[in-house]
């Protein structure tokens, strides 16, 4: 995830790459780069069949399969046609892993333990933005005074490609140790199989009290769910919990996350340096005009440490559980859109305003900050049973509120399993 988008933005200003594929106009190269990101928004959909059907294991399997074949594809185009089929297809790959390994991650670790993950995944985007900007520095110091002489025609473009298909087949290697979830496992009615996998992964015989818990949590919400079948319709009820409401602000969320102007960075920053600041190659080397490029890296940081991760997390936690994973999928298609949107109209408007362009994030990012403070709650610190209670419509609670009753509740939960797991001991004992 990421890497495509990453390493194609430096290509797109390589003579042998523009050589290939005809000099692309400014509005048909926006085309090119952002077409990625419509299979990014199919699969996110089509990502239903592949879960539900398939599992999340398998589902990442499908992805990185998807992946590799795009890669392949766009190593060997020699025409626009088929460059852009292979990105449709990296896309898809891509779409199906966004929307995939959250749920994975999500299914199989204690409740205690998602903070700590989500956290860890802020840090690694921060560390990963950091590395890349060093590495990007490098890249435009050397690699491109060599390419004239060293890397010069096809493989200058074609080789970094080719080279997302090595994570691919790592990620393709590391599945087949994982398990599958056990939600899904009891979801098709393989309940031993389920307590198994749970006994491995907490490290737990399975007639410990978590296990026997857990296992009947799971019976009884895929048996509410079999009751009820779902219809998207719900996605949009102005319910008691504010399920249409909850559902726009993960849109919303994300909708931000994007216009924040992170992905001109990303896809256009070598057009961006070249043409709008004038930042020629061999100006790398003098530092006086090393500091707009600086002044990138230094956006990118910022981003890969705060809005980088924390969106994808929000926008999951505040949905109710009837629609979690539907209303998940909705923000990501809508996220996966605007990036197409704002990659696709990019080149147009350096093109035409250059520099002014940026004000258009600019004035984005100002206004997302009283919505920010007036429209999304804080949820630090709660409970996915909690943060129902702050959008009630009737009897709303506040954070420490909220706080107090989802204690509460989980203190009869605890005290009910307490009880269940005496009455299993009982019976054991007879």
């Amino acid at each position: 995830f990421g890497y495509d988008q990453g390493v194609f933005g430096g290509l797109i200003t390589n003579p042998d790459f523009l050589d290939t594929f005809g000099h692309p106009g400014t509005g048909f190269l926006g085309i090119i780069v952002s077409i990625y990101n419509i299979g990014c928004l199919i699969d996110c959909g089509l990502n239903f069949v592949f879960g539900a059907r398939f599992g999340r294991r398998q589902a990442i399997w499908i992805a990185m399969c998807c992946i590799i074949v795009g890669a392949i594809l766009q190593t060997s185009a020699f025409s626009v046609a088929q460059l852009m089929i292979g990105r449709i297809i990296t896309g898809m790959g891509v779409g199906i892993d966004t929307s995939t390994v959250p749920t994975y991650q999500a299914e199989l670790c204690k409740a205690d333990r998602r903070g700590r993950l989500v956290t860890t995944e802020v840090q690694l985007a921060f560390r990963f933005v950091l590395t890349f900007a060093r590495f990007y520095s490098l890249a435009l110091v050397s690699l491109w005074h060599i390419s004239s002489t060293m890397v010069d025609g096809p493989f200058a473009w074609s080789f970094p490609i080719a080279c997302q298909t090595i994570f691919a087949l790592i990620i393709i290697i590391l599945i087949i140790g994982l398990p599958e979830t056990p939600r899904w496992l009891i979801q098709q009615g393989r309940v031993d199989e389920a307590v198994e996998v749970m006994s491995k992964v907490f490290d737990a015989p399975p007639t410990d009290a978590f296990i026997v818990a857990e296992k009947e949590a799971i019976l009884n919400a895929v048996a509410i769910e079999s009751s009820s079948p779902f219809m998207w319709s719900k996605l949009f009820h102005r319910d008691p919990l504010q399920t249409g409401w909850r559902v726009f602000l993960a849109c919303l969320v994300l909708f931000m996350n994007q216009w924040a102007g992170i992905n001109v960075i990303v896809f256009y920053a070598p057009t961006v340096l070249e043409t709008n600041i004038g930042l020629a190659r061999s100006d790398l080397e003098s530092v006086d005009r090393i500091l707009p490029y600086c002044k990138f890296n230094y956006f990118m940081l910022c981003f890969g440490a705060s809005l980088n991760a924390i969106p994808w997390c929000y926008s999951a936690e505040i949905l109710p559980l009837s629609v979690r994973a539907q209303g998940t999928s909705l923000a990501v298609m809508n996220n996966w859109l605007w990036v197409f949107v704002i990659v696709m109209v990019t080149p147009t408007m350096i093109a035409n305003i250059t520099w002014k362009a940026y004000f258009v994030f600019m004035a984005c990012n100002f206004a997302f900050v009283p919505m920010i403070y007036f429209l999304f709650p804080e949820t630090k610190g709660l409970s996915l049973e909690e943060i129902d209670y702050l959008f009630l419509k009737e009897d709303r609670l506040s954070l420490e509120d909220a706080h107090r009753q989802g204690n509460s509740t989980n203190d009869s939960l605890n005290n009910n399993k307490m009880e269940d797991t005496a009455q299993v001991g009982m019976v054991e004992n007879i």
